[in-house]
């Protein structure tokens, strides 16, 4: 779930950095939602995994897989997904 209230978190099981060192944190509404949820549900971002973190992996893939199958944003003219 969300952290309600909060912008942006590190929660348990991630790496805060990347290779690069640049902060990598999950962002949340103030009512809860996931940023990246949100944009993969839309069509508007696609999945990439980066080690360790694996938390929401299977969730996101899902979301993705659902926006390129029902060919919503991104995927609305991709003819790679026909």
């Amino acid at each position: 779930g969300g952290r309600r209230g909060r912008q942006g978190g590190a929660p348990g099981g991630r790496d805060h950095t990347d290779r690069q060192g640049r902060t990598v944190l999950d962002v949340w509404s103030a009512g809860g939602r996931s940023l990246e949820e949100v944009l993969l549900r839309a069509g508007l971002a696609t999945v990439l995994y980066v080690r360790p973190n694996s938390l929401h992996l299977d969730q996101c893939r899902a979301l993705e897989a659902t926006a390129r199958r029902d060919r919503v944003g991104l995927w609305a003219d991709c003819a790679a997904v026909r």
